[in-house]
């Protein structure tokens, strides 16, 4: 029924779980006021080395420097009690936004509920690209309301501003998602705000920091078998035995036997000018593939000037033959040089508080 998840807004963070399953422990544990950020970049050695053209990426309220070629996103960006999710199949124009809300809205409202006249409680419209609407999930669902608000900012970009409430609590929390709606501009590809912010997929929302702030990006090169996640967060870990090394370690004293890999790195370095630890190992995946792991981890201070970062790259076909299941598939060279630059670029944005 509802187009995204229906859950109260909790910060997204990828799976760094403790020592368990042996695979598991092996290689998850482990547009107005914006500027272009193009630029040209360090050289990315690949089976056949090139020059490699660079972009600058924003991702909440940091950068990141990429290869030109590769695909970013934004899934997910939460503030306190909302998670803002970009659409994916945003509507080309306005009058196809107010299309699929009012859509939305009938399939809602014709729909029993088991104590109230339909699942739809209230759908307000906020202007021509923007509306507010509150409803419940399912017909049994009796203490919870879901709210969203709907927001168009160009032909492809639209989003959901999530949430849920009580029924206490939904009437004072709803114009909070109104608002939150309405505070998103539009941001276009290759460009970063020039003012403070926080910067979502395609879009930005002006103004300093908020008590809680999450973002999780993710960087693909599909022909090289690359997936990449940076995340911030405010939580830290609760003890040294929750951090990346430790994490390791534990997995390590496991009874299965691990498979055989390799520790190419296994200790701590700089991150955005802060104390990190580095995990890189070299093994194969559940399906035999070699595939190179790397994470790299600075605890934060829980404040959104200084969050936890977390940052993972997998390199799946290693040193494989071109062609196959991945067309360009990088040396472990080529790898450990990619993940260097990608890492060392990394830093908050100038002006972003």
């Amino acid at each position: 029924m509802n187009p995204t998840a229906p859950t109260r807004a909790s910060a997204p963070r990828p799976a760094w779980p403790r020592a368990g399953a042996v695979l598991a422990a092996l290689f998850v544990v482990l547009s107005a006021g914006c500027e272009p950020t193009a630029v040209a970049g360090p050289t990315i050695p690949s089976q056949a080395p090139e020059k490699a053209i660079m972009r600058i990426e924003c991702f909440g309220r940091y950068q990141v420097t990429v290869p030109a070629g590769s695909v970013f996103s934004i899934p997910t960006v939460t503030l306190p009690n909302v998670e803002f999710r970009a659409q994916r199949d945003a509507a080309a124009t306005v009058e196809a936004f107010q299309g699929k809300l009012k859509a939305f809205a009938q399939q809602l409202g014709s729909t029993a509920h088991s104590t109230e006249k339909s699942l739809l409680h209230r759908v307000e419209a906020l202007g021509p690209d923007a509306a507010v609407i509150v409803f419940r999930e399912s017909a049994a669902a009796t203490e919870l309301f879901e709210i969203q608000g709907w927001r168009w900012l160009a032909p492809g970009v639209e989003y959901i501003a999530a949430g849920a409430a009580t029924t206490a609590e939904v009437a004072a929390d709803t114009p909070l998602f109104a608002q939150a709606a309405q505070s998103l501009r539009f941001r276009a590809p290759g460009t970063a705000p020039a003012a403070p912010g926080l910067c979502l997929q395609d879009a930005w929302i002006p103004g300093g920091a908020h008590r809680r702030e999450s973002v999780s990006a993710r960087l693909t090169l599909a022909d090289q078998g690359v997936t990449i996640t940076l995340a911030t967060e405010l939580p830290v870990p609760k003890t040294r035995d929750d951090q990346l090394l430790a994490r390791w370690t534990a997995a390590k004293r496991v009874s299965a036997p691990l498979p055989k890999f390799e520790e190419l790195r296994n200790g701590n370095r700089m991150l955005d000018g802060r104390p990190a630890e580095e995990l890189v190992l070299l093994a194969s995946n559940d399906r035999g593939v070699p595939t190179l792991d790397a994470k790299l981890e600075a605890y934060g201070d829980r404040t959104p000037q200084r969050p936890t970062l977390r940052i993972s790259m997998t390199v799946e076909h290693l040193d494989a033959a071109p062609g196959g299941a991945v067309k360009q598939p990088l040396s472990r060279k080529a790898a450990l040089a990619l993940w260097d630059s990608l890492t060392q670029s990394v830093r908050q944005r100038a002006g972003a508080f």
